[in-house]
């Protein structure tokens, strides 16, 4: 066994929480009224949680895209532009539906 795999089956895997995720509700709430992530990051300071306002961002664009799968764009209804002026070549007129003779 490598000496990396043994050292991995001596510990156990981190736990993948974030010490903000007692606190997401609150933090979308207090975003969601206005405040800014630096006023945020001293409300947590004040609770003796040290974070950067970086990591309250990534924090919570992580949840975003957790809480929802990411949609597809919409695209905008499609219209037909019409031609500002008309595309006819002298001596040729388009017949959409052709006579048989002219086929053979």
């Amino acid at each position: 066994m490598s000496e990396l795999i043994h050292l991995a089956a001596a510990s156990q895997p981190k736990n993948r929480n974030s010490v903000l995720d007692p606190y997401l509700h609150e933090i979308r709430e207090l975003q969601e009224q206005g405040y800014s992530l630096e006023q945020i990051r001293g409300f947590l300071a004040q609770m003796n949680i040290t974070v950067s306002r970086q990591t309250i961002h990534d924090f919570i664009k992580r949840r975003e895209t957790v809480k929802q799968k990411p949609k597809a764009p919409e695209q905008a209804p499609r219209t037909q532009v019409k031609p500002e002026k008309s595309l006819e070549l002298p001596g040729f007129k388009h017949n959409p539906v052709p006579n048989k003779e002219d086929l053979y």
